[in-house]
């Protein structure tokens, strides 16, 4: 997939006594294109960050050659490594 040029991008974080807490971003109209077949996903992508070490991102692609991809991937965000990965394509 290629990163998207165009987005929409909506941040909300949440601090308490001056700490980061949490924070969660909204990836709107967002569109990434496959390498492989040039298929266009129309996407819509929810992240999340959270002050224990753990950034979650999940994705909803829908393709204009009709594939549609369910992705989530929870980070350790310490080293960035994936520890739990999971997608479903319908």
């Amino acid at each position: 997939m290629n990163f998207p040029m165009y987005y929409e991008l909506r941040i909300i974080e949440h601090y308490k006594n001056g700490e980061f807490v949490w924070g969660k971003y909204l990836l709107n109209n967002a569109e990434y294109t496959s390498k492989l077949t040039g298929e266009v996903f129309k996407a819509h992508d929810l992240e999340k960050e959270y002050e224990r070490g753990y950034f979650t991102w999940r994705m909803n692609l829908n393709g204009n050659m009709g594939h549609h991809y369910i992705i989530k991937m929870v980070f350790e965000t310490t080293n960035w490594e994936i520890i739990e990965y999971h997608s479903v394509c319908h």
